[in-house]
């Protein structure tokens, strides 16, 4: 988008929505500090456009008011009688800098200048952090009288269409590069919000394609009552937040946690130093660790009070095809292009660690120390989100290693969710997500400090907080402050808010499709005959899907079963507060009451679980970065996490020991560090070191909980 017409001289320029959108304001605010009852749309007109220099017409005005309007930053007032005309006031507490802030931020995004865009975002937190007992503390106060989340959500829905709807209709009379970069960021934001993180269908809301949208062909589509029964049917709770009080009852169940750890290696080679590729001996080392929490009695009984499960850390298991993706090493990739072994990467951390999560949770998974099966927990809480890192269909029917990663994901994906379908819902497969990108949550707050808050108070909390602060700051960040400015000690927990699987893929404007071709399994095979045709007339070969029975493809059956649900249990003690992780569960996708009770008793487990096994403040992750907070997180999580880094060494040098052996047996001579720069090592210590360690550490909290439990 070209900028060259924004700044010619006074007199000769169309006006920018920004610019016309500031001196509005100023001019609104001129007439109410001379105390008269607002202005017409002719006066704003003729006043701010000779102040100027603008050629907008008239036109282009009502619609700017018309935006304004809708946006609560201008009221309008019918005159007298019916002949007089609107006059419009500008919004009590609206100021003037606060436009000049949010063009600014307008600009750094619209010209993708990172330096500003950094500012911006440091600017934005400061703006959270300085205002969080004042204006924060009043929200947080206020949502926990909000017995309504379904209703709440809706109404911020409304208020985004009517937006978008009236920069559209003020881009159509003035088709200047500010006024659609705003319309770009709110599609985007309504895209992501609603269709992505809420997971509604065609039914309730389809967005066209923007370049539709920009040439006036495509419409859109929102009916707002479907929209609010689906709603309804996708937010939970009994209030927008809520206490978690330490005097409720806790859950004393056996409770599982597992994380995964990544290390990167250089592997050199004995022959030919000098012409050996440096990128070619870097190795991706990954490794998980569950542990597992037993609940008192158990403990007791077992005379211990955790259990630790692991992948195999032996020579053999190296080269084990069932142990793909626990080493990384480009060369052994060379289907893969470069891009697609780094997305490679990250979906084999993921599967190592899923791999695990299924072993644990569906009672398959050995004790590493003594091989006894660890008992089934009845909350399990993976490090990460429970949603596989790679899930998207384009990727799950490649026919290569980066496919089998996506095809193992969703596989552990369904053992799972048959396990909880099995136990009846009563067990809970969870995780904490520690960074997130999701702005439900944030966006949801800051619509309610602008906006919602007028439903129940008559007038808004802050009618100057906007919108536009919350690209820049993810909900983790959000909810953070919100809890803090509670002030007073203890937990406090959201609504849910749940979405389907095939949401989170590229299938998440795909509801009308599937619905007209009669189902997930009809929907996929008629884009598989699509992509049949093609390849057939390409010569390509076929996709890894080819013959597949899609009535029992694990794709298929995900979309047609699985939910996810994500919710925020914040702390509110600390200065400043310690981030908090978004919690996830996943549940099976079940009638709306069917579905309502699940969601709050698996709620429920999982935050009292979480209660009675305590937090642990993580440092770790700030290293390096400067971060003044820490993060908080369960017990059980934050131990696999110190485990999995302790084993994720002993893996590496399990692997240089394989490496070395081989070596040695081809050349026929003992190989030495000195020549491979390997240190060949003794893995049974080492985990014996590690274990024993760990044992240690439970041993104390078991004395500690019998010697409590004795008086």
């Amino acid at each position: 988008m070209a900028s060259e017409n924004w700044n010619v001289p006074s007199g000769q320029s169309p006006s920018t929505g920004g610019q016309r959108e500031r001196e509005i304001i100023r001019y609104l605010r001129e007439v109410s500090d001379k105390g008269e009852d607002g202005a017409t749309a002719s006066e704003v007109y003729n006043a701010v456009s000779s102040r100027i220099g603008d050629s907008r017409t008239i036109q282009t005005y009502y619609k700017t008011l018309a935006r304004l309007e809708v946006t609560q930053r201008v009221l309008s007032l019918q005159g007298t009688d019916d002949q007089s005309p609107r006059r419009y006031q500008l919004a009590r507490g609206i100021s003037l800098s606060h436009a000049f802030t949010l063009d600014d931020i307008r600009d750094a995004v619209l010209y993708r200048r990172p330096a500003a865009i950094m500012a911006a975002m440091e600017h934005e937190s400061q703006y959270l952090e300085h205002d969080r007992n004042s204006t924060l503390r009043k929200a947080a106060r206020e949502l926990l009288k909000e017995t309504d989340p379904p209703a709440l959500i809706a109404a911020m829905l409304d208020e985004d269409i009517r937006v978008l709807v009236a920069k559209f209709d003020e881009y159509q009379e003035a088709r200047d590069p500010g006024l659609w970069a705003m319309i770009e960021d709110d599609y985007h934001r309504i895209e992501r919000l609603y269709l992505r993180e809420l997971g509604l269908t065609h039914r309730a809301l389809t967005l066209p394609l923007l370049t539709s949208l920009e040439s006036a062909y495509g419409q859109i589509q929102y009916d707002a009552k479907l929209a609010h029964e689906e709603i309804k049917a996708h937010v939970y709770g009994r209030a927008c937040i809520w206490p978690a009080s330490v005097s409720e009852e806790t859950l004393d169940v056996t409770v599982a946690g597992t994380d995964a750890s990544v290390r990167f290696s250089q592997v050199h080679f004995v022959k030919a130093p000098a012409f050996q590729d440096e990128e070619g001996g870097h190795v991706s080392v990954n490794s998980s660790v569950a542990v597992e929490r037993l609940a008192e009695g158990l403990a007791i009984a077992k005379g211990r009070r955790e259990l630790f499960h692991s992948l195999p850390l032996t020579k053999e298991a190296i080269d084990d095809p069932r142990n793909r993706g626990m080493i990384m090493l480009r060369i052994a990739y060379p289907d893969l292009t470069d891009s697609e072994f780094e997305h490679a990467k990250k979906s084999a951390t993921d599967v190592v660690q899923w791999r695990v999560d299924a072993a644990v949770f569906t009672g398959t998974a050995p004790d590493t120390q003594t091989s006894e099966m660890l008992p089934r927990p009845a909350v399990h809480l993976r490090d990460g989100t429970v949603v596989p890192q790679e899930r998207e269909h384009k990727h799950y029917i490649r026919n290569d290693a980066y496919g089998e990663f996506t095809r193992e994901a969703l596989r552990y994906t369904r053992r799972v969710i048959q396990d909880v379908r099995e136990s009846g819902s009563r067990r809970v497969f969870g995780g904490t997500v520690k960074s997130t990108q999701s702005r439900l949550f944030g966006s949801f707050v800051s619509w309610y400090i602008r906006s919602g808050s007028r439903m129940r108070l008559g007038q808004p909390i802050d009618p100057q907080w906007e919108l536009a602060r919350t690209p820049f700051i993810p909900d983790h960040i959000y909810m953070t402050h919100l809890f803090g400015a509670l002030g007073a000690e203890g937990l406090f927990c959201t609504f849910v808010v749940t979405r389907d699987f095939h949401s989170t893929t590229e299938y998440f404007q795909s509801t009308k499709r599937v619905e007209d071709a009669g189902g997930w399994a009809a929907f996929i095979g008629l884009e598989r005959e699509g992509r049949r045709q093609r390849k057939t007339s390409t010569g390509e070969a076929p996709d890894w899907d080819e013959g597949v029975d899609l009535e029992d493809d694990d794709f298929v059956y995900v979309c047609n079963h699985v939910r996810y649900a994500s919710f925020y249990l914040g702390t509110t003690g600390g200065e400043p507060a310690p981030l908090i992780p978004r919690y996830e569960f996943m549940l099976p996708i079940a009638p709306q009451e069917e579905t309502a009770q699940i969601v709050s008793e698996s709620q429920g487990r999982l935050i009292r679980a979480v209660m009675a096994l305590g937090f642990q403040f993580d440092r770790d992750h700030n290293m390096l970065t400067g971060r003044r907070l820490t993060r908080v997180l369960p017990y059980v999580v934050y131990r696999a996490h110190e485990m999995s880094k302790d084993f994720g060494g002993l893996l590496e040098r399990v692997l240089h020991s394989a490496v070395a052996s081989l070596l040695s047996r081809r050349e026929g001579r003992r190989i030495i560090g000195s020549d491979v720069r390997l240190e060949p090592a003794d893995p049974s210590a080492t985990v014996k070191a590690i274990l024993a360690a760990a044992d240690s550490e439970t041993d104390e909290d078991l004395d500690r909980d019998s010697n409590t439990d004795n008086g």
